[in-house]
């Protein structure tokens, strides 16, 4: 097990957030950036990486079904998710329509020759979380810090009555 430690986090979220917003996104309270898989220090890094820049980070969970999740990424008009596996990346990919905002898709994975064809046909942008890292790296940019009472991330009920609902929590108090 790899032991990070803060001076590395650091560096790592401005990594994310920097390459984030070198990819065209705003550091504002009014982007919205997606983390799609199960909980891992990468996910969690990704949901972090938001909060330095003012952005606000949503989890997007199986448990919500297909179609919760599409409903999700459709409601918030999310333009950049970050998923934890090939499978996940694929959903992405093949949900991608003229319906949906969604614009880079970041794989915490090396993607599939077929996958990252079909992210072209679809004018998906994927790449990898190491190469996002990279494109912070040469990119930094100071953090932005939120206001207090900026939304800090949004959480979606399972959708168990009716479709997913999302709680917009301030967490900056």
């Amino acid at each position: 097990m790899y032991i990070y430690y803060c001076r590395e986090v650091f560096k790592i979220l401005k990594e994310i957030g920097s390459g984030v917003i070198d990819l065209g996104l705003k550091p504002s309270n009014e982007t919205l950036i997606g983390v799609y898989g199960i909980a891992s220090v990468n996910y969690a890094l990704c949901l972090y990486s938001a909060w330095p820049y003012s952005m606000v980070p949503f989890g997007i969970y199986d448990s919500l079904g297909c179609d919760g999740v599409k409903f999700i990424i459709k409601q918030t008009e999310v333009k950049l998710i970050f998923a934890d596996n090939l499978q996940r990346v694929r959903n992405l990919i093949e949900w991608k329509d003229e319906a949906l905002a969604l614009k880079i898709v970041v794989s915490f994975v090396e993607p599939t020759d077929e996958l990252i064809q079909l992210a072209e046909e679809k004018k998906l942008k994927l790449l990898t979380l190491d190469k996002l890292r990279e494109i912070g790296r040469n990119n930094l940019i100071e953090f932005v810090p939120p206001k207090p009472n900026d939304i800090g991330v949004i959480m979606y009920t399972s959708g168990s009555t009716g479709e997913p609902k999302g709680r917009k929590t301030n967490i900056f108090i």
